[in-house]
């Protein structure tokens, strides 16, 4: 079964979110997911 998850944030703390980015790819990975897209310029 195919899961996507769309998300809209305002990032105030950009080391924090470089951390989470980091560490949310790797635990999607983990679980056979991959991130088809993530930029700052919509």
């Amino acid at each position: 079964m195919k899961g996507y998850v769309v998300i809209d944030v305002e990032i105030i703390d950009a080391e924090a979110y470089a951390d989470f980015a980091e560490k949310s790819s790797a635990a999607i990975a983990a679980h056979g997911g991959r991130v088809l897209a993530r930029t700052g310029n919509v």
